[in-house]
């Protein structure tokens, strides 16, 4: 019979999972197998305080008439109570990676702070991928491991991200050190070094004395670093580190200026040009800005499927900050009959302005005379000037049609959505996703709105279901969208109305002079779905199933089906162009447009809709569309 010598528990130590993994461990050691002996023994070797509480808890039983895994469990449950795991996932999402911090480190406190969280094997995976990245210091590599495959488990990023640290870290070593001295070889004798003569002997005695009185600093020849003139801190303009000038700079990487050159009190001069086949850009010429760049979101937003360059460059900007580009892409741009292939930096500040640099100021030619002429207020489908010249007409128009610019959500009369689905299908059911608790409060108002509002009606069984993904809007209102990428969208059969391009919108606008642009409040929840749609489109929520019977965010469809709808509503009326919820409206006269605002109104209101007042604008001299 084995002696057993194993220390008692001690929960200032270990966990009590943690001692009974030991525990099992030695028994294994020891053959201990009899599940008799096994609670003999951990009674025996748990400590007398330990035993105190099992004593009390398991009452009015006695701790000889439990099982070894009973034992476990009731002191497991007094101990270590299990955590809930909505805070538990709260609290894993506020993990990143600390400053001195290495990755496997912070990796390894993901792992440990996941186990809390009790997802299923998939989920954790793509958890644990989506907070390492969302947490992690460095941007380049969070940056590359995004644009690489999607199908990666969490041990394959740790990995790559390690690796691409050495890299990056090991790139910097050999960029920042000095340089090796070179032996020339001629053709003939490769790798063999050249006999040294006495010329050269003397030549580099020469360079070595030269040399030793060269400035690192600023790479003067006749004085040494301690007699240089600039400071220690001075700061290099090529690559922005300190000690040095820019003659002296040994670095590869290029630091780019945005100076943003024109004076605050003049108006930009905007350069309108053609990207990659996928409409105008308006941007302003900025000869004080040494590349060409723009907001990353709005590159995205026309060019879903470009792929993105790493950036070879940092930029300083005006107030000397520097700042590293979100991403680079070689674009076809076009303008004055020009086509060229050129760099454009993407930033990740959605408020950066759109920038013509001089990098490709020197590869296209300009017309001068029209630029001259050219101002902020040129009327465009991008970048215009509001001029509101009429609350009273807002009033008016509000005192006319008080059911089309009341806050209800009201119903499109004689028409319904349909979404077909694909052959053969079988209906996928997926579970909720727990919402934050930040916003749980503000999803459960919403919920409770739409309900009342006969956009959303509680069911109890569904084949479908779509887990509900909240979306804050930036007035702080949630938005309720379905994730139906992975349920829906798949299995449909696309609707493929065309959407109009901005290159014909912009032409049928600019025909006016006068201008109006109405707002469709929560366009798309105004179209009721056939029977047969609101079974497909059923949502997963904290608070059960709920059938959309109206057109929902998120489906593949909903843009082309909603585009129809709002043709087929307003056909007839001159003037007039239609892109999703934005309707323009222009005329030659003021009269024009307001006889055509009232055609267009009096059509809506009929039909069942709302327009959102404080976002609509009505007479002016140009418009924001598309933008």
């Amino acid at each position: 019979m084995p002696q057993f010598n194993f220390a008692e528990f001690d929960e200032s130590v270990e966990t009590w999972s943690c001692y009974i993994e030991r525990l099992k461990a030695y028994f294994l050691l020891h053959d201990v197998i009899d599940d008799q002996k096994k609670q003999a023994a951990i009674v025996s070797l748990m400590g007398a305080k330990t035993y105190g509480i099992l004593r009390s808890i398991v009452i009015p039983r006695k701790p000889e008439q439990l099982t070894f895994d009973e034992i476990v469990t009731k002191i497991d449950e007094h101990v270590s109570p299990a955590p809930n795991k909505y805070i538990m996932r709260s609290e894993f999402r506020d993990i990143t990676q600390a400053p001195d911090q290495c990755i496997q480190d912070y990796a390894a406190v993901l792992r440990k702070a996941s186990l809390q969280c009790k997802w299923t094997e998939n989920e954790l995976s793509e958890n644990l991928i989506e907070q390492f990245l969302r947490g992690l210091q460095n941007r380049d590599i969070k940056f590359q491991i995004a644009r690489s495959s999607s199908d990666l488990e969490f041990d394959t990023v740790v990995s790559k991200a390690v690796s691409m640290l050495l890299a990056m870290d090991a790139t910097k070593r050999l960029s920042d050190g000095h340089p090796t001295s070179v032996h020339y070889v001629n053709g003939s004798s490769k790798g063999k070094k050249k006999r040294p003569t006495k010329s050269n002997v003397q030549k580099s005695a020469t360079d070595q004395h030269k040399k030793a009185i060269s400035c690192s600093r600023c790479n003067g020849k006749k004085h040494n670093t301690e007699a240089c003139k600039y400071p220690s801190d001075i700061e290099c303009h090529k690559c922005g580190r300190k000690g040095h000038i820019r003659p002296a700079c040994r670095s590869t990487s290029n630091v780019y200026h945005i100076l943003n050159s024109r004076a605050s009190e003049n108006k930009p001069i905007m350069v309108r040009v053609k990207l990659n086949d996928n409409g105008f850009a308006d941007m302003e010429l900025d000869t004080g800005s040494a590349v060409s760049c723009m907001p990353l979101c709005r590159f995205v937003r026309h060019n879903p499927d470009i792929k993105l360059n790493l950036p070879d460059a940092t930029l300083r900007v005006a107030n000397g900050s520097l700042v590293k580009p979100a991403g680079m892409a070689n674009v076809k741009v076009q303008v004055n009959g020009q086509t060229k292939i050129l760099p454009l930096y993407l930033m990740s500040d959605e408020h950066f302005p759109m920038l013509f640099g001089r990098n490709w100021l020197s590869k296209l030619r300009l017309n001068w005379r029209q630029i001259r002429g050219l101002d902020a207020a040129t009327p465009n489908i991008h970048a215009v000037v509001k001029v509101d010249k009429n609350e009273q007409f807002k009033t008016e128009l509000k005192a006319r049609y008080p059911l089309l610019f009341s806050n209800s959500i009201r119903k499109i009369v004689d028409q319904q959505g349909h979404v077909t689905l694909k052959a053969n299908t079988t209906p996928v059911f997926l579970p909720y996703r727990e919402p934050p608790i930040a916003i749980r409060e503000g999803l459960e108002k919403e919920i409770e709105r739409l309900v009342k509002a006969d956009v959303l009606t509680q069911v109890e069984q569904s084949e479908w279901a779509t887990p509900v993904v909240p979306v804050v809007k930036s007035n702080g209102d949630i938005r309720f969208c379905g994730d139906f990428k992975l349920t829906v969208n798949p299995h449909l059969i696309v609707d493929s109305h065309p959407i109009p391009k901005p290159e014909s919108i912009f032409e049928k606008v600019s025909q006016g002079k006068h201008f109006a642009r109405l707002d469709i409040r929560e366009a798309f929840l105004h179209l009721e779905m056939d029977e047969e749609s609101q079974r497909i489109l059923t949502f997963n929520t904290h608070l059960g199933l709920f059938r959309m019977k109206r057109l929902p965010y998120g489906i593949a469809s909903a843009p082309c089906i909603w585009q129809r709808t709002m043709e087929r509503i307003l056909s007839g009326i001159p003037g007039i162009v239609i892109f999703f919820d934005d309707i323009a409206i222009s005329g030659s006269t003021e009269k024009e447009l307001r006889d055509r605002i009232h055609m267009v109104l009096k059509r809506l209101e009929d039909k069942g809709l709302c327009v959102n007042l404080s976002k609509s604008q009505f007479s002016v001299n140009s418009i924001e569309y598309c933008g």
